[in-house]
């Protein structure tokens, strides 16, 4: 197998990333009165802007997803 063929066997061996419907459903679960992260945001702000957090969190997440490089912070 030359690397070409490694590299298309790779695509469909790997998991699928996050659906935008993972990421609504989680962004709604979100406990009020969380205190906020290192980034000072208050979970509330993620909750209330519903109708536009799922869509910018999902590109967030699916861009970590396919470079395989998660923030520490968010491994716990």
């Amino acid at each position: 197998m030359d690397n070409e063929e490694v590299e298309k066997d790779e695509t469909y061996t790997h998991e699928p990333g996050p659906l935008r419907s993972e990421v609504a459903r989680a962004v709604t679960k979100v406990s009020n009165r969380k205190s906020a992260g290192p980034d000072e945001v208050p979970a509330e702000l993620f909750k209330y802007a519903a109708e536009t957090t799922p869509d910018k969190m999902h590109r967030i997440c699916t861009a970590l997803w396919e470079t395989g490089e998660w923030p520490e912070d968010w491994m716990n």
